[in-house]
């Protein structure tokens, strides 16, 4: 399910994936970034990934992206990792766990594919995912209600369980739809 958000004094270098970002950026929700965390980082990977969505993906809010990177809000990792390696998962994610595995402090990733999530939990990486940043937006009163949020990724095709959706209405006390 969606992890839960840990407090910048936690967790005060937050690292996320391409696809919380591309499903942020369809709600509306890349302006929640700043009030929930300061800045998230990315990896050049991820960057690379975002940047080919931006030129290759018109759907509404892909060119946002390219606002908060140009703002520094999600601020580009320069460095490049080789270990520990994560095969078994894309490049991004991979990137991202890499980032996370060497940082010195707390870290909290955004991830949302079952797999990044498992190897970072593996790892005693903090994670959430693209829903646990609905509810943390709803708690910090960013929205008033995460329900028409996840219709309105529902509409955008952003694959979401039914099981997901409902576990999520319940953690923010909306019930069922």
């Amino acid at each position: 399910m969606a992890g839960k958000i840990a407090p910048r004094a936690v967790a005060p270098i937050v690292i996320a994936d391409t696809s919380p970002i591309i499903g942020l950026s369809l709600i509306g929700g890349l302006d929640w970034i700043k009030p929930l965390f300061g800045a998230v980082h990315i990896t050049r990977q991820v960057q690379d990934e975002l940047l080919f969505n931006v030129k290759t993906d018109p759907r509404p809010g892909m060119a946002e992206i390219e606002q908060v990177i140009g703002k520094r809000v999600l601020k580009v990792i320069r460095k490049d990792w080789a270990l520990p390696l994560f095969a078994h998962l894309d490049d991004g994610e991979a990137s991202v766990l890499r980032a996370a595995a060497n940082q010195k402090g707390a870290c909290l990733v955004i991830i949302d594919e079952t797999l990044g999530r498992h190897a970072a939990i593996e790892r005693g990486i903090a994670v959430t995912g693209l829903v646990g940043l609905i509810i943390a937006a709803k708690k910090a009163r960013l929205i008033p209600k995460i329900a028409p949020v996840l219709e309105r990724l529902e509409q955008a095709q952003f694959r979401l369980s039914a099981q997901l959706i409902a576990d999520a209405l319940a953690l923010a006390g909306e019930g069922a739809r």
